[in-house]
């Protein structure tokens, strides 16, 4: 009985702590593409992440790319790959990890945790104007290609 009531309040302790992380604008896990886990840490003790030096130029322009309307994901990979850029492990992106990216919007300083929506405290990557136009184009709102409507006599 008294283990399982422990176990509880364990469990409980975690859970606020995450929580507190979280709304202090700390990121838990794995750092999000383009940022690596940095050795320094910050004025209270907690690690930080910071933009890749390798990759955060090439995400950063990604995004300037994307904003602009006159790129698909595919030209945008296609783009990516001619100027080298690669993933962690190394290999091009996949258009699937272009598409997570473009979505996330920790870049601009805001993280998307469990908790809610909240700004981070790490260095941020791009202009919140480039990742609102992005996120527009990936919802399918860009008034230089919509389609017209086409009527057939069939």
């Amino acid at each position: 009985m008294f283990a399982h009531s422990y176990m509880l309040q364990l469990s409980d302790n975690i859970r606020r702590s995450k929580e507190q992380s979280a709304r202090n604008g700390i990121w838990m896990g794995l750092a999000p593409t383009s940022y690596i886990h940095s050795v320094d840490e910050d004025e209270q003790g907690n690690k930080i992440i910071a933009p890749d030096p390798n990759l955060a130029p090439f995400i950063t322009k990604m995004f300037e790319l994307y904003a602009t309307g006159a790129y698909s994901l595919r030209k945008l990979r296609d783009e990516l790959a001619e100027m080298k850029a690669r993933t962690k492990a190394g290999k091009p992106f996949a258009i699937s990890q272009l598409n997570k990216i473009l979505k996330k919007p920790f870049y601009c300083s805001v993280m998307e945790t469990k908790y809610g929506v909240v700004n981070h405290r790490y260095e941020c990557l791009l202009a919140l104007k480039h990742f609102i136009e992005s996120k527009k184009l990936l919802m399918g709102i860009n008034p230089s290609t919509t389609r017209q409507k086409q009527n057939h006599s069939f």
